[in-house]
């Protein structure tokens, strides 16, 4: 596991360590919002919190312009029933209730007090490599195609999710 520092002052050597594991023949999987980010079904405008995205994957992929690239969504992880909890609803911010009702859906099933229904969904982009998002493989211009393919999927509903900001007014 590559961990970097929340600044994000050690993120060449994270680089250098990404570029290694692929050039050995192995897989990488990157969390590139580097925090809790909102599940999309909750928070309509999640996509716009891609611009705090590292730029790790960009960087890799024009130094190794034929890696695969698979990016998923993960989406409806946070059910309705611990979204309206009243401990969670108590949060003053959209942030902290998504963490309160993450903590409670994983306390509830550790205590073995129930469950949460859930309607999750993985969504599964396009496998792409640097050539498909950029022709000269410059990194900002990768990142800006790869920040476009992100946004269609987030925007993507392929089973009508519904948003719980629909079903739950807004705070």
């Amino acid at each position: 596991m590559i961990i970097t520092a929340e600044d994000r002052s050690d993120g060449h050597i994270a680089i250098r360590k990404m570029l290694s594991l692929l050039k050995g023949g192995e897989s990488i999987l990157v969390y590139p919002g580097g925090e809790l980010e909102p599940d999309p079904a909750l928070f309509p405008g999640s996509s716009n919190l891609l611009r705090d995205w590292s730029r790790s994957i960009s960087l890799v992929l024009s130094q190794m312009p034929d890696t695969i690239l698979q990016p998923v969504i993960l989406r409806g992880t946070i059910s309705q029933q611990a979204w309206k909890n009243r401990l969670a609803s108590m949060a003053r911010s959209a942030t902290t209730r998504l963490q309160i009702a993450m903590i409670l859906q994983i306390v509830v099933q550790q205590l073995k007090l129930g469950t949460y229904p859930l309607a999750t969904t993985l969504i599964k982009g396009p496998p792409l490599k640097a050539r498909d998002l950029s022709g000269n493989l410059n990194p900002d211009t990768i990142q800006q195609g790869l920040m476009a393919v992100i946004n269609e999927m987030v925007r993507s509903d392929p089973l009508n999710y519904p948003l719980l900001e629909e079903i739950i007014p807004a705070m």
